[in-house]
């Protein structure tokens, strides 16, 4: 009677839920920490970052072990050398300079910094003692005694910081660099005891802006190769004592950042994108990398072998070459924001900043590893729309517009209005139907295509803040949000878009979302305006009002319904809040990441989130009501026993609704505990059925309670495993 009566008390007093698993972290990228790196041969190398973290790989890159953890406060490593696999150096800020004898397991700090205190960028190991290291002040030290004693070069280099590189093609021929506008370059031929001064400037031809200069590399006897803003390449082939241009120079703000030498005639050139040559620059090819994130480090080991270090765990490997490359880490930690979910099974995601997408066809099981080499896309991808498994388009920064008929497996790149745009931006995109898709972003300029978005077409709209999402009710029935909470909206017959309401000044509408007569739009805040809001409208509303604040003051970037009342928000710091009354109120949710997420799609009972640090959310929402095909409806509310009972771990339970209404659906333990609700929202008149898996669950006696109306019904079942 006790455990009845208790029962009785914590039914009454059960919170609302929504029934479904918890979230589940798909896809996550490692945040690996890397400055730059040194390889011996195909298989052994090091990569040192911040706080003197350092890797070490002696599979060619399959495997990478933490030999040295990074120290928290303590001083970046910028650059390491080796000169076989025992004998490396490193150095960081404040004179700093580490060596290692045991292949990096241990570390000794070797450098004088009672004397010697500037930041220092580059180390060049020629051998086990003589190694020289450059830095900013003008700083060239050269130590011939493996660290125990350091020399300083007498020579003034022009005031200027040796930041650009340093490389060597023995003891005695060297070059090193200014990463300076200007092109500035200094030679030895006697070790480091003179200096020359050559700046190679005059090589860039008029109209460039920049002749900045930002690595060296050397080769055979006497060859080094520096790379440089607007692709400038130049070659010297006597010890850095004069040089020519080689290759294409491009008028754009490009630059080519890392350069690595076979030898005087095969040489790799990375930056915007890769190119090679084998025959000193007369002839190039492109290759292709799979991503266009910035380059951080480029080792070529031989003819055939080399390594790309590339922003947010873009790691890639060739052994053809660089015909082809292949990723080192399992999934890059890069920032996803669009996703699109047109089949039960497909979904695609693009990402910022490398211009890669993935698809999985198999429902979310498997994910294809991000990459550009299909879109062709060197740039930030804001959004990703399919229409269905074969049809979709990416779009983004430098109005660039891929179109896919075959469901991603190739793209082609299309020429619109928006790349006359400087810096134009694609922030929206949507299918008002299988050819009609609305685009827009900069400056409030909205573009339709009439053909599935081969050609855009402008459309005239008062506002011009960025708009970022788009909501469509018909072909020309549309509702734009954007910057500044400026929302505007075209109706059939209307020429142009019209303001319609302005939601906040000081804050930015990032998406819109629309469920039967209910609108919801959420805000990010700009200018310091604070954290994310909600606002909601319904019909015969003249405008939505506030119903959410973030409490912590984050912001919010993407809204999605699941059903007429479940509805999903998420946002900076990995919050995500559902609300189970269309938007009226929120309750957080824990998304298992602190990272900020970008965009929300729901389909077949699984709500999926993307966002930054190659994060893929899933969350599998039990929303199986079947009717039972029957044109009449029920005389009464009823709540049918389980079948089968008693279970193991699944059963069906039956219920009967006379006529439309909210139901709750809610399971509880012996002692009165609420372990599951299975429904709990706005169904229809019917016959229903909910299945109940305890897969997660102990053995024993459960009770499941149906609120229906005014009706209410509580059922035993038995859980045998």
């Amino acid at each position: 009677m006790k455990k009845m009566l208790l029962f009785a008390i914590v039914v009454l007093l059960a919170t609302t839920m929504v029934f479904s698993q918890s979230w589940e972290v798909v896809k996550k990228g490692e945040v690996q920490s890397v400055n730059t790196s040194a390889f011996i041969d195909a298989n052994t190398g090091w990569l040192v970052g911040d706080e003197g973290l350092v890797h070490k790989t002696t599979d060619g890159g399959n495997t990478w072990t933490v030999v040295r953890e990074a120290v928290p406060e303590s001083e970046d490593w910028v650059s390491v050398d080796f000169v076989d696999a025992n004998v490396g150096y490193a150095c960081a800020d404040a004179g700093n300079i580490f060596k290692t004898e045991d292949g990096g397991d241990t570390w000794t700090m070797v450098g004088d910094t009672a004397n010697y205190q500037a930041d220092l960028e580059f180390v060049e190991a020629i051998d086990a003692n003589l190694v020289y290291i450059a830095g900013e002040d003008s700083t060239m030290l050269k130590t011939e005694d493996g660290g125990e004693t350091y020399t300083r070069s007498d020579c003034t280099f022009n005031g200027e910081d040796l930041d650009g590189g340093i490389a060597f093609t023995d003891a005695n021929c060297g070059v090193v660099i200014s990463d300076g506008n200007g092109g500035n370059t200094w030679y030895t031929h006697d070790g480091g005891e003179t200096w020359n001064f050559v700046p190679v400037g005059s090589h860039w031809p008029p109209g460039t802006i920049s002749s900045r200069i930002y690595d060296v590399a050397a080769a055979g006897d006497s060859t080094f190769l520096i790379s440089g803003y607007h692709f400038v390449t130049v070659i010297s082939h006597d010890g850095g004592k004069t040089y020519e241009r080689i290759g294409n120079v491009s008028y754009d703000y490009v630059r080519n950042e890392l350069v690595a030498m076979v030898s005087p005639d095969e040489f790799y050139l990375g930056g915007e994108y890769m190119v090679k040559t084998t025959d000193s620059g007369s002839t190039w090819d492109t290759l292709t990398v799979g991503s266009a994130q910035s380059m951080i480090d480029l080792q070529i080991v031989d003819s055939d072998n080399g390594y790309l270090f590339m922003n947010y765990g873009h790691w890639m490997k060739t052994t053809d070459g660089g015909s082809t490359w292949s990723p080192l880490l399992d999934w890059p930690a890069i920032s996803f924001w669009g996703l699109s979910t047109p089949t039960d099974n497909k979904i695609i995601l693009s990402a910022w900043g490398g211009g890669e997408i993935s698809i999985s066809e198999d429902g979310g099981n498997t994910f294809s590893y991000p990459s550009n080499a299909a879109t062709g896309a060197m740039s930030h991808l804001y959004e990703c729309e399919f229409i269905d498994a074969d049809n979709g388009i990416v779009a983004g920064e430098d109005g660039f517009i891929g179109v896919t008929e075959d469901g991603g497996a190739s793209w082609t790149s299309v020429t619109n209005p928006m790349q006359d745009v400087r810096f134009g931006t694609y922030n929206a995109l949507k299918y008002a139907s299988p050819d009609t898709i609305y685009g827009s972003g900069d400056d409030g300029l909205i573009f339709r295509s009439p053909d599935g978005g081969y050609t855009w077409n402008p459309v005239s709209s008062e506002g011009e803040a960025d708009i970022l999402d788009f909501w469509t009710f018909g072909i020309e029935d549309v509702v734009t949000a954007g910057d500044d909470g400026l929302i505007c909206a075209i109706k059939p017959g209307v020429d142009s878009f019209a303001v319609v309401d302005t939601l906040y000044h000081e804050k930015d509408i990032r998406a819109v979302e629309y469920k039967n007569d209910v609108g919801l739009f959420v805000t990010a805040g700009a200018y310091n305006a604070g954290g994310g809001t909600v606002n909601r409208i319904t019909a015969g509303d003249d405008t939505a009002a506030v119903v959410f604040t973030e409490p912590d003051g984050d912001d919010i970037y993407d809204v999605e319904f699941v059903n007429d009342t479940l509805v999903f928000i998420v946002g900076e710091n990995g919050k995500i809040y559902r609300s189970g009354d269309a938007g009226v109120s929120w309750t957080a949710e824990d998304s298992l990441t602190d990272v900020t997420l970008q965009k929300t799609s729901y389909r077949d009972g699984k709500l999926w989130v993307v966002g930054q640090g190659g994060v893929v959310l899933k969350k599998m929402i039990e929303e199986s009501s079947i009717e039972n095909g029957s044109k009449t409806l029920p005389n009464e509310f009823s709540l049918e026993q389980n079948y089968p009972n008693p279970f193991n771990p699944t059963t069906v339970i039956s219920f009967a609704l006379p006529k439309a209404t909210n139901v709750k659906l809610t399971v509880y333990n012996l002692v009165g505990q609420e372990v599951a609700t299975l429904k709990d929202g706005h169904m229809k008149a019917g016959s229903h059925q909910m299945t109940f898996d305890a897969a997660n669950l102990a053995s024993g006696i459960y009770f499941y309670r149906l609120e229906a109306g005014n009706y209410t019904q509580l059922r035993k079942m038995t859980l045998l495993k």
